[in-house]
């Protein structure tokens, strides 16, 4: 058996006083459990309502990346056995369902047995009635005999109990049948895809119209786009899409979906992530691609790019990323992809203003893009009168605390202290 290559592990070498500096497998060994498409198991419950409403199909797609697994030479070939085992049961402890079906996977390139981009992927379908449910899903390693599992909460809802239910909705990056019908997972956009699109569909007892609203809302709350439609009232069950446009640019959005009938309102939402390639159109939201890399560059390789006419800090960024690619022999580099998520991040949760985009620059921005999501956030010295001017950010597998303190006469957040 192979002994298998695991990835480094650096250093993070974090000043506040002095520009910061962020090796590319520090950022990445943090947040491979975290970054979309990183997870080495992805998974997502379609929910599709049946024609009579008594039952609902629940479609489980699952993805199981390369590197999770432990691969075996034989004849030239690396080869990986696995076994999924998916139960679920009622909330009250009944069995409703399981499901055992083996994969196996094979390449010719051992460097294709490392990867976290490249999935094996299995479909499962059920049929449920009405009930709060529990998800057990275990991927088995039939080579090493080591299971990794994964648990959740779901619910069929009782669709004749309301007037109008939302299903959740789910991204795709191709037209496809219901049947074939395969997830963006995670649902992110990039520039690769023909199209891309969410579906969902709207349940209601069929005694009044229904007026439903879909909005794409970006950072700070602003709102990119809105349609609004109507349901006639004898379509009870109706399929619903709606095709994201190609000139959002990169960052995190939400789709929020919202019906309306005879005074009564329900809302469902979901994000989603614009991740094109670092090009020319990006280029032009220097705010938001170029001036952060100060965060992860010297001072010297800073200024130097700083300095740069246009088009050369364009190929010089691109250098910048193609030398720190973790997988080379792919199409994506996630250290970038993961940096400016992040970057988007600040900026959508941590500027001072809406019209700004200086959430990165901000104390609490700089520790979200070296360190990542914290494990937890406390805010003591919460009452009903006041909120908390403190924010207490916990990193358990690093062993690390920051402290934020809130400025009156700004509203921002200043790190006080770091442990």
């Amino acid at each position: 058996m192979m002994t298998r290559y695991r990835f480094f592990l650096w250093v993070i070498i974090l000043s506040f006083q002095q520009s910061m500096c962020l090796s590319q497998s520090g950022l990445m060994t943090q947040m491979q459990d975290r970054l979309p498409g990183m997870n080495l198991i992805l998974y997502e419950m379609i929910i599709i309502p049946k024609s009579d409403l008594q039952t609902s199909q629940m479609r489980l797609h699952v993805k199981i990346a390369n590197d999770l697994l432990q691969f075996v030479k034989q004849d030239n070939r690396f080869r990986a056995r696995y076994e999924i085992t998916i139960g679920i049961n009622t909330l009250k402890g009944e069995s409703a369902a399981i499901r055992i079906e083996s994969g196996l996977i094979e390449t010719a390139s051992y460097a294709n047995t490392l990867l976290r981009n490249v999935f094996s992927e299995k479909i499962f379908l059920f049929e449920l009635k009405p009930d709060h449910y529990s998800l057990f899903l275990e991927v088995h390693d039939m080579e090493i005999q080591e299971s990794y599992i994964r648990k959740e909460n779901f619910e069929i809802p009782e669709y004749s109990s309301v007037p109008v239910t939302i299903t959740q909705p789910h991204f795709y990056h191709r037209i496809s049948s219901e049947e074939d019908a395969i997830p963006a997972i995670p649902p992110v956009h990039t520039s690769s895809d023909i199209c891309f699109y969410a579906e969902w569909y709207v349940v209601h007892n069929g005694s009044h119209p229904v007026d439903l609203t879909v909005s794409i809302i970006g950072q700070a709350g602003k709102t990119f786009e809105t349609h609004t439609t109507t349901i006639e009232e004898d379509s009870t069950l109706t399929r619903h899409r709606f095709f994201v446009k190609d000139d959002l640019s990169y960052g995190r959005y939400t789709i929020d979906l919202s019906t309306r009938t005879t005074g009564i309102k329900q809302s469902v939402s979901r994000p989603f992530f614009i991740r094109w390639k670092l090009d020319e159109s990006l280029m032009r939201e220097p705010d938001k691609t170029i001036e952060p890399l100060q965060l992860v560059m010297t001072r010297k390789d800073w200024n130097r790019l700083y300095q740069l006419p246009h088009d050369r800090q364009i190929e010089a960024v691109e250098k910048f990323w193609a030398d720190r690619d973790p997988t080379p022999e792919t199409d994506k580099n996630e250290l970038k992809e993961e940096f400016y998520k992040r970057v988007s991040y600040t900026i959508n949760h941590f500027s001072t203003s809406p019209d700004l985009n200086n959430g990165w620059k901000t104390d609490r921005g700089r520790v979200y893009i070296i360190y990542g999501s914290p494990t937890n956030v406390e805010k003591p010295g919460v009452s009903h009168r006041e909120l908390s001017r403190y924010e207490i950010w916990f990193y358990d597998h690093l062993q690390k605390r920051f402290i934020f303190t809130q400025r009156h006469e700004t509203g921002e957040y200043i790190l006080v202290s770091e442990e």
